[in-house]
């Protein structure tokens, strides 16, 4: 006897949603799409607010044709930033020129903030200009070699007469006089950028510059990708190694000592010819050196982008320094300078002052220009007597 134990299920079929019961659900979502979205601005909206009060430099970082960390880079009629100043000179003024790549020209400062310029406020206090004038010509051009500063002093700058003449040495001379070993000294380009208008785009883009939170979140991710070995200061092309790290001997098995050292002699054959070119024309030449901010401190807080300091094998600041020793010029200390113009900010402030423009190991913000300017008063007082 068998026993049928199979069950039948009956499906009820489904009842179709009516048009309302549809809509009602088509709102739903969009609500919660609409407050989602909401939520997300609210956010970002607060995140920038938040940057804007507490990290504002975030949103003064903009780099174009016309604007350098969001300050605007204008050239005078003769191609250099500054006031014009008149090829002849007053009766008793005092002139010095300004030589030097971009850590001179100021790149990420307004130009009454570079360096230069410091120092002529400076000796403006001590001086009325109606009792003893004086005069400092910003000539410094981004990217310029030492040859290439001789050059343009011989054939343009000596017509200004200067008693004095000031180069800031960055590291990347070093590299520049390498590079260029072959090749013959060229005027730097002093272009005028005129007054055209900027385009639409670029006006649109200046505006979006202005916002904390696009730059916070890229040199944020910088940070990170740098701390963890994605990005690296490896020299890419020893051909041509461009940047700071040649000149502090940068240890990479694929740069030897000889191409380190054949830089440093390339260098000084170019500190000779313009030590020729000035005593030639009757200035005195005070030398100085633009350090990175890795050389200020081993701290995390100078090393943003965590180079390796234990491959780094030579002093820049002290073989300057010999190499003007040898050749009686006068150095400047500007590396000791920046280290005491940090302490005596930070006991002012407060807080630790940076120095340098953000994230940025080569060039020097409104206080890192003034501790140089500083630096060389003293120096330029004297050579006034």
């Amino acid at each position: 006897m068998s026993i049928d134990t199979t069950i039948d299920f009956v499906q009820t079929p489904s009842t179709p949603a009516t048009p309302a019961v549809r809509t009602r659900a088509s709102h739903g979502l969009l609500w919660r799409m609409a407050r989602d979205v909401s939520i997300m601005v609210l956010i970002v909206l607060a995140a920038e607010i938040a940057l804007q009060l507490l990290a504002p430099e975030y949103g003064h970082d903009y780099y174009d044709r016309t604007l350098t960390a969001s300050q605007p880079v204008t050239f005078n009629a003769d191609g250099y930033r500054g006031p014009v100043v008149p090829l002849q000179k007053a009766a008793g003024e005092m002139r010095i020129i300004a030589l030097g790549d971009s850590t001179t020209f100021g790149t990420g400062v307004a130009v009454e903030q570079t360096w230069p310029l410091q120092l002529r406020d400076f000796l403006a206090a001590d001086h009325p200009a109606t009792d003893h004038p004086f005069t400092v010509m910003n000539v410094g051009l981004q990217g310029a070699s030492l040859a290439d500063m001789a050059y343009a002093y011989d054939t343009k700058w000596s017509a200004y007469h200067p008693d004095v003449v000031t180069v800031m040495v960055s590291s990347n001379m070093i590299a520049m006089a390498y590079i260029r070993r072959n090749l013959p000294a060229q005027m730097p380009a002093y272009v005028l950028h005129g007054e055209e208008q900027p385009s639409l785009k670029e006006r649109l883009s200046q505006q979006y510059g202005r916002l904390c939170l696009p730059h916070f979140l890229s040199l944020t991710t910088q940070r990170a990708l740098y701390w963890l070995g994605v990005m690296d200061h490896r020299i890419a092309d020893p051909r041509q190694p461009f940047g700071a790290l040649l000149a502090h001997g940068w240890n990479q098995g694929d740069v030897s000592t000889d191409e380190i050292d054949q830089a440093w002699a390339c260098f000084a054959k170019e500190l000779d010819q313009l030590q020729a070119e000035v005593n030639r024309h009757g200035a005195k030449l005070l030398i100085g050196f633009s350090p990175c901010r890795f050389d200020i401190s081993t701290s995390l807080f100078d090393n943003e982008k965590n180079v390796p300091l234990n491959r780094l094998t030579i002093d820049p600041s002290k073989r300057i320094a010999e190499l003007c020793a040898a050749r009686n010029i006068q150095f400047i200390d500007t590396l000791n300078a920046i280290r005491q113009g940090r302490k005596t900010l930070t006991e002012q402030r407060g807080q630790t002052a940076s120095m340098y423009i953000m994230f940025d190991y080569n060039h020097l913000n409104g206080d890192g220009q003034a501790a140089v300017a500083g630096a060389f008063l003293p120096f330029v007082r004297q050579s006034d007597h």
